[in-house]
């Protein structure tokens, strides 16, 4: 039996204290460095999001200030056929009027 107390005397020694064989940064370092790249990561999908909504600003930008110019040039024809059937309008007065009086 002398045997199998010294057996078992081998697997209930002592542990050393959790933290003592390994610092536990040394544990935490990798941890450490992957939350950096998740970090750097993020930051540069952030970095891209912001760019393609810059893009897509300008390009709205760019898009209304065609549309603008679009109907300042209908507003203008649209003006200039009016102004055309004003002088129409008062020619046709001043025939009606001319021949009236004759």
């Amino acid at each position: 039996m002398a045997g199998a107390g010294s057996a078992a005397r081998g697997l209930l020694q002592p542990c050393s204290p959790r933290g003592s064989a390994e610092p536990p940064q040394e544990h935490l370092a990798p941890l450490g460095k992957e939350r950096e790249a998740a970090k750097a990561e993020e930051q540069q999908q952030s970095e891209e999001l912001l760019k393609q909504t810059a893009a897509e600003r300008r390009k709205i930008v760019w898009e209304w200030q065609e549309l603008r110019g679009f109907l300042e040039e209908q507003e203008q024809r649209l003006l200039s056929r009016l102004e055309e059937l004003e002088r129409a309008i008062a020619q046709r007065r001043e025939e009606g009027s001319c021949s009236l009086s004759w």
